[in-house]
């Protein structure tokens, strides 16, 4: 050590000078080296990070739009006890998915009859939506979902898993009662058995996975981002029309409420 110092000190200043960049830049390449190795590990995590990320699926309103500004109130049945029906228009949206199922669960309060309605966005389409810009949209109503095994390969089969019959009305049977309520429940809302007959949830789902580009029989696309969308997007438009029967709202029956949950899930 002496010795190097010795050989430092008789350097002529010019000398000296080079060497102690060159040791200053020897430092910085020693530490350069890692801090770039590590930069170059975050890149490839960030690479993996974009091919393995979760399946995007959401649930959204008409026309692409945010789920807020999908309403169901105010549903008007009329004063003539005639019967009728009012559609609303929903789409599932994803990325990086096949398959996916579909669940509509709703209270049996009011006898309303719901049907699902595979849809697209068509200028001559019947079903209007207005956009939150007060633009109307149409939607022509498509194949509908039945509970029929048959339908499975047009990827419209489904129905409800709980269903019961009560004086020609359909409700909930207590096959999922300990499913959709906890015994606390139970407690305020019955005897410790059962709860109020119309306030169990009744569940209606899709019987097999839909396809999120599935093209029915007349060519008619079901993903409005098309086939080969180039980030393995899809769009799938949805009409549920709620229906009801003559005679189903009989004078001073017109304060009930239900409420309806839509849901998807990735399929298998």
């Amino acid at each position: 050590m002496k010795k190097l110092k010795e050989k430092f000190n008789s350097l002529q200043k010019s000398k000296k000078i080079q060497l102690i960049i060159a040791v200053l830049l020897t430092v910085a390449v020693l530490i350069a080296a890692p801090t770039l190795a590590w930069f170059s590990y975050q890149r490839q995590i960030a690479t993996m990070a974009k091919i393995n990320s979760p399946a995007k699926l959401t649930i959204k309103s008409g026309h692409d739009e945010d789920i807020i500004q999908f309403e169901m109130n105010g549903i008007n049945v009329g004063s003539d006890n005639s019967s009728g029906s009012e559609y609303f228009v929903f789409c599932v949206e994803g990325e990086d998915i096949a398959t996916y199922n579909l669940q509509i669960a709703h209270t049996t309060n009011i006898p309303f009859i719901y049907t699902l309605h595979k849809a697209h966005e068509s200028a001559s389409g019947t079903v209007d939506y207005e956009g939150a810009d007060g633009t109307i949209y149409h939607y022509a109503l498509a194949e509908q979902f039945f509970d029929n095994s048959t339908y499975a390969s047009r990827g419209v089969y489904g129905g409800y898993i709980n269903d019961s019959e009560n004086s020609n009305r359909t409700i909930a049977d207590n096959n999922y009662t300990e499913k959709s309520y906890d015994i606390a429940d139970y407690n305020v809302l019955g005897d410790g058995t059962h709860v109020q007959r119309y306030a169990e949830p009744i569940y209606w789902q899709t019987k097999e996975a839909i396809h999120s580009d599935w093209v029915d029989n007349n060519g008619v696309q079901y993903n409005e981002y098309g086939t080969d969308d180039p980030d393995n997007r899809f769009l799938n438009y949805y009409i549920l029309q709620v229906s009801w029967t003559a005679g189903s709202f009989p004078e001073g029956n017109d304060k009930e409420t239900d409420l309806i949950y839509i849901t998807a899930q990735v399929g298998d």
